[in-house]
């Protein structure tokens, strides 16, 4: 397996510092479809995770939005041509004395990056801090604070983890090649794999071990009676 290097958390006040000068320029969206057309350009030729996917973000805003008491919305961020170079969706969640922002998502999401254009110029941290501050004065946002953020992926710089605060712990990604032994033997040491084995074996000599899956109420029922 390999480190992701990431940062945990990045806190932003929008009511300190004037605004930096730059060319790029950045429009906040509040409705995810009207967003739809240039998001699904943006993951189809440019670079995100899985999680920035369009329809994995309208799933968890249509899920969880209206319990959960956030606003969905997009900053679409333009180079100075016009071309999006950076979009990124936020969840803003307002409460009595302050109004912040975060990366939709949340917990249920290993890693939180913006969607980046292939091959753009993408603004400097300190001007997108500018362009950061310059939306929240607009949206009425107090501070960002985004979490579980890859300092890089697919070799470029994750724009929003400059200047965060180191995370406890680093993301893994591993590549599921080769056979089920291949993969065990590259992810683990010898010893590892040897602990697995004695567990395996001590599990079988109780008697069969099968997989299977709760279906129905009654065989959820039958389960927990034999346990």
């Amino acid at each position: 397996m390999t480190a992701i290097p990431s940062a945990s958390e990045f806190a932003l006040p929008t009511a300190s510092a004037r605004p930096q000068a730059s060319s790029f320029t950045v429009e906040a969206i509040r409705d995810l479809a009207a967003a739809e057309a240039i998001w699904r350009e943006l993951e189809g030729a440019g670079t995100s995770s899985p999680y920035q996917r369009f329809d994995w973000q309208k799933a968890y805003v249509e899920a969880l939005a209206e319990s959960r008491g956030f606003e969905p919305c997009v900053l679409l961020v333009r180079d100075g041509d016009g071309r999006p170079c950076l979009l990124i969706p936020l969840a803003i969640e307002r409460r009595p004395g302050l109004c912040a922002a975060g990366a939709i998502g949340g917990k249920h999401a290993n890693y939180h990056l913006p969607l980046m254009a292939a091959g753009a110029a993408l603004p400097s941290p300190s001007a997108l801090r500018a362009l950061l501050r310059q939306a929240g004065r607009r949206l009425g946002i107090d501070a960002y604070a985004f979490t579980n953020l890859p300092l890089s992926w697919r070799g470029l710089a994750n724009p929003l983890a400059s200047g965060g605060w180191p995370s406890p712990s680093n993301g893994y990604r591993l590549t599921l090649a080769g056979s089920a032994e291949e993969v065990l033997e590259r992810a683990l040491s010898k010893d590892a794999r040897k602990k697995l084995r004695q567990k395996d074996k001590k599990l079988r000599e109780r008697g069969p071990v099968v997989h299977r899956w709760r279906a129905r109420p009654p065989t959820s029922r039958r389960f927990f009676r034999r346990s």
